[in-house]
This record gives structure tokens, sequence and C-alpha cells, in this order.
């Protein structure tokens, strides 16, 4: 009372309560549109992309390089901080949407961007930044100073 709160609490809360249920919540899908969607790329941006998308209708795949979906949420954050098997169940609800994940699958080796434009509607590219970004600041360069 008279205090802020902390919505990403409670966000995380609710959300760790439902997925608890014997049945969680699982959002309502607008009838079929007859498209197809690919997106390249497992991590929040694809994964978002793929939610939305589906819910809206469409007929969703993702590509991801990676052997399981996530990209930085699971390569990038610590267990500690997002534990592999809570960001498991939150994908498992994608993938209940009808979303369809193909694992192992990267762009230029296994799947081609003229391919995908022949065989889908649409295309959303969610590749990520696997390399660090410089800095530009004094000392970033010196011994003993990496770029993770």
């Amino acid at each position: 009372m008279d205090s802020p709160v902390a919505i990403n609490y409670v966000k995380r809360f609710a959300a760790d309560w439902d997925m608890a249920q014997p049945q969680s919540w699982t959002p309502v899908k607008n009838p079929p549109t007859g498209k197809k969607i690919a997106i390249v790329g497992a991590g929040p941006s694809g994964l978002s992309a793929a939610y939305y998308s589906a819910i809206k209708g469409h007929d969703v795949t993702v590509f991801e390089r990676q052997p399981h979906p996530g990209g930085m949420m699971r390569y990038g954050i610590p267990e500690y901080r997002l534990p592999k098997a809570t960001l498991d169940k939150e994908i498992e609800l994608i993938k209940n949407l009808g979303v369809k994940i193909m694992t192992e699958k990267a762009l230029g080796t296994h799947i081609h961007l003229e391919d995908l434009h022949k065989d889908f509607d649409a295309v959303y590219l969610a590749i990520g930044s696997w390399q660090a970004t410089p800095m530009h600041i004094e000392g970033e360069k010196l011994e003993g100073v990496w770029q993770v």
C-alpha cells in the first residue's frame, strides 16, 4: 500500500501458478487464415512472432539452427535466472497452438531464403545477434578484457 508494485514479480507469479495447474490457460485462436508463415530463429523474437501469428490463425513453422528452441534465453541466461524446465513449458504452450518448430535447420545451409519465399506467404527473420557488439569505450581492447 502506498508503494510501487514490481509488476514483473506479479506476472511471474501468475505464470508459474498457471503452469502448475492440471490444465493451464490456452489463448483462443482465430479461425485458420490459410496463410503460411516461416520464422527463422526460435529466440525471444521468433517465438513471440510465432505465438501471436498462431493466435491470429496462421500456419506457422519456425526454423532454428540450434538443437533446442529458446535462443539466448536457453543458451545465454543462467539456469538460476531462467530454469530450462520453465522455458520448455512456455515453448510447449506455443507448440500447442499448432506451431511447428524445426531444429538444427540453419539458414543458408539447410534452408534458403528463396525457397522460403516460394513455400510461405511471409517470412520473418529473427536470427538474433550471437556475436558481442563492441561498446567503443576506452580500455575495451586491453589484455584480460573479453567481449562475450
